[in-house]
């Protein structure tokens, strides 16, 4: 899995934004706001990370057990996919 060519996010105050660039912008109008935990979702994916090293990274960040944070990232990513951002 990794971030589709044409989107880059950056955070401004703390807050993801993901934003389309190149010829992405033609399709895709506008940008997608990311909560705290999908912007360390979408760096792990980055970072090149499996669901399970970023649910990990969850689990020692958010004092969340194992399982909470894998369908945490699960759901994150299968939402990505479906916006278009990663394949």
């Amino acid at each position: 899995m990794k971030i589709k060519d044409g989107f880059i996010m950056r955070e401004i105050d703390g807050v993801g934004i993901v934003i389309p660039v190149g010829n992405t912008n033609v399709s895709f109008n506008g940008i997608c706001k990311l909560n705290k935990t999908c912007t360390d979702i979408w760096h792990g994916i980055e970072n090149g990370l499996s669901v399970c090293e970023i649910a990990n990274q969850l689990t020692d960040k958010y004092k969340i057990d194992s399982d909470n944070a894998k369908n945490d990232v699960e759901q994150a990513i299968n939402r990505l996919k479906n916006e278009g951002f990663i394949e």
